[in-house]
């Protein structure tokens, strides 16, 4: 690649002949992540209108009594997010990816499923309220900023450690961890 005038960096058509697809496809995923500097603003926008609308849902459909059990649906379905993104920050390994997604899911998972059955059985009017219905949507709403978050966060499991065949099956580029020898 060369950098004409205008600081644009164009390829020369000798250059694109000399790389192969792969080379070319990983300098092309490293040089567009720049919307992960800006996560934190997409994720605040995420929450805000999703909880805007559900907060607005709430109030027509059951008035005061709808958006308090909306505001308990945002809460904890909030922490369990939150509890997930924790937690996944400590899976390493050569499955990490796997073990990131399970944890995160059984977490979120359990925390909203129990908090439906604990609902259910004491609080009969969070249910008339529609408590299930806005922790669907609560659930929904920061699945989204999780699944944000864990985009290309992991850097054992980053598309830059592997190469891909033509064929399409990944290869351990030498000398990363995890290479396998004899």
């Amino acid at each position: 690649m060369r950098r004409d005038g205008s600081g644009i960096y164009a390829r020369s058509r000798h250059d694109s002949q000399s790389k192969s697809v792969n080379e070319q496809t990983l300098q092309f995923r490293t040089g567009h992540r720049d919307w992960t500097r800006h996560r934190g603003l997409i994720a605040l926008g995420i929450l805000a209108i999703g909880a805007s609308a559900l907060l607005g849902w709430a109030t027509s459909w059951r008035g005061a009594t709808g958006v308090r059990w909306a505001i308990l649906a945002i809460s904890i379905c909030g922490v369990a997010g939150l509890l997930s993104l924790i937690a996944c920050k400590f899976v390493r390994g050569q499955q990490a990816a796997l073990w990131t997604m399970l944890v995160g899911m059984g977490i979120r998972m359990t925390a909203a499923l129990s908090a439906c059955l604990i609902v259910n059985s004491l609080w009969r009017e969070g249910i008339d309220a529609g408590f299930g219905w806005y922790l669907v949507v609560a659930y929904l709403v920061t699945l989204a900023v999780d699944i944000l978050y864990l985009v290309n966060s992991n850097p054992q499991t980053s598309s830059d450690r592997y190469s891909v065949s033509p064929i399409g099956s990944p290869l351990v580029v030498p000398g990363t961890p995890g290479e396998r020898h004899g």
